[in-house]
């Protein structure tokens, strides 16, 4: 999501990730172990622009073209 995301705006992917950050903690789990499982990632309007997108909401999917996100994904497991 994009930090001018114009459809949901970065502000609701805050509130997801503490409510989100919230629940695991109320399970049970510590800082360290919701770091594992749990990222944020809202890139400014210059990490788009600089790729030529200026449709912050759509240009969203250019993040799994970074090599660092997808290979954070790849290595999780349950």
């Amino acid at each position: 999501m994009a930090e001018n995301d114009e459809y949901y705006g970065s502000q609701k992917a805050r509130d997801a990730y503490d409510n989100l950050h919230d629940a695991y903690e109320n399970a049970g789990l510590s800082d360290s172990q919701i770091d594992e499982v749990l990222k944020l990632e809202i890139p400014d309007n210059e990490y788009f622009n600089s790729r030529g997108i200026y449709n912050y909401h759509g240009g969203g999917s250019i993040l799994f073209e970074d090599e660092s996100i997808l290979n954070w994904i790849l290595l999780q497991e349950k």
